[in-house]
């Protein structure tokens, strides 16, 4: 059992790990997070695998908060790693479990940095700390539980770019001062902000003074971004960029999960659709994936009706028949009215004319990829995605930056990626 005192040294030594594969030439990034992953996840062996646990288990370890959304959509890459197995596939769900301890321990790296140079670190600042009397009362695991949160957010590392230069005036014999009035703080809130200047000053000074256990704390800071940039999608707070001009195409499994057909995964689409919204960014569907949600709408009644749905029942992959008789035929207005999701037109289809050659090529690559689907009508509904996203592109190239697009394909699909 790891004791609560050890979690900062443990996480710290976590994260240099981390930084190593990041760094390392041929190893992808989201294959870099996978021992990263392994570790946090040894205490769930052998269970079924619940994204809102697993996130849990990253942040209770490590200070990074994946919302349950990017959690299911890692689950398909921690499956190929070998951290889940897949133990049934029914309807459009999966279920998966973790996979043995032994087997899991094999996935975790060690880190190419000692446990003795990160008692180091954390000894020093706790000593460093030791020397304001307002820490005086803060025992050694609170300093060090501090340092690490300090240390994983983006905001204590700013200091570490800024040059040394004012052009305030100089305090001097003759200067003559007033008391400053500011609001009383509580004794708490007075050490969380003094305990942020030290860390800030702490960090400056291995910078300038111990190259070696700064560049450990650097690597440290920059495995905590890219864990964060790539398991959320997100960039940091203060480089965020409005999507006012970017519309998100939703695929059918995403427009059935925010409208609540999928039980398991309802939280998943309401917090999809927000974070979309909240981007700046404006939610629509094509015609051709509403008639695919329509079909599966009443596919999954008939289901219900049928009475051999315990399997779904004993899984939470049912919703409710009342939900489902509202929605049948529906689904386009309800997903407008409700939702605020506009409904588009599909577009012409013309490239076959414009570019045969090209055209044979994608639909090799979509063959290849879709060959273990049992499903035709399936094939054919996510290869009109597929050609409505190319018949839409107004250039030749990709593309880089979602924040420069002005539409994607939102899908759950890793083929069509």
């Amino acid at each position: 059992m790891q004791h609560n005192s050890d979690k900062p040294k443990r996480a710290l030594i976590a994260y240099c790990a981390l930084a190593d594969r990041l760094k390392t030439q041929g190893v992808g990034a989201l294959q870099s997070l996978i021992p990263f992953f392994a570790e946090a996840c040894t205490q769930f062996a052998g269970e079924l695998f619940d994204a809102q646990k697993f996130s849990a288990a990253v942040a209770e370890r490590y200070g990074i908060k994946i919302p349950r959304l990017a959690a299911l959509g890692l689950a398909e890459h921690l499956v190929r790693e070998g951290i889940l197995e897949e133990i049934s596939n029914h309807g459009a769900s999966s279920v998966y479990r973790y996979v043995k301890l032994a087997q899991l321990a094999t996935s975790v790296k060690a880190s190419s940095v000692s446990e003795a140079e990160v008692e180091k670190i954390l000894a020093s600042f706790a000593a460093y700390c030791r020397g304001d009397d307002r820490l005086a009362s803060i025992d050694d695991a609170a300093l060090h539980a501090g340092f690490l949160s300090r240390l994983l957010n983006i905001d204590s590392m700013k200091l570490l770019a800024r040059r040394e230069a004012s052009i305030a005036a100089k305090k001097s014999a003759n200067t003559l001062t007033v008391p400053s009035r500011t609001p009383a703080r509580d004794a708490h809130e007075s050490e969380e902000l003094h305990l942020d200047f030290l860390t800030s000053q702490f960090l400056l000074d291995l910078r300038d003074k111990q190259a070696a256990m700064f560049e450990v704390v650097s690597d440290v800071a920059f495995a905590s971004m890219a864990a964060e940039a790539i398991t959320c999608f997100l960039e940091p707070p203060s480089a965020g960029t409005a999507l006012d001009g970017l519309t998100v195409f939703l695929d059918s499994p995403l427009l059935l999960d925010m409208l609540g057909v999928n039980d398991e995964y309802a939280e998943y689409g309401k917090e999809l659709l927000e974070t979309i919204k909240a981007s700046g960014a404006h939610a629509a569907v094509l015609e051709h994936c509403v008639a695919e949600a329509e079909t599966a709408v009443y596919a999954q009644l008939q289901y219900l009706r049928s009475g051999v749905n315990q399997f779904g029942y004993k899984w939470g992959l049912s919703s409710k028949p009342d939900l489902l008789n509202a929605l049948v035929g529906n689904v386009g207005e309800r997903a407008y009215d409700r939702l605020n999701v506009d409904v588009q037109r599909d577009p012409d289809l013309s490239l076959f004319r414009r570019s045969p050659t090209t055209v044979a090529e994608i639909e090799t690559e979509m063959d290849r990829r879709m060959q273990a689907w049992k499903k035709e009508e399936a094939k054919d509904h996510d290869r009109k995605s597929v050609w409505s996203m190319l018949t839409m592109r107004d250039s030749s190239s990709p593309c880089p930056r979602i924040c420069d697009a002005t539409w994607l394909l939102l899908s759950r699909n890793t083929a069509l990626v």
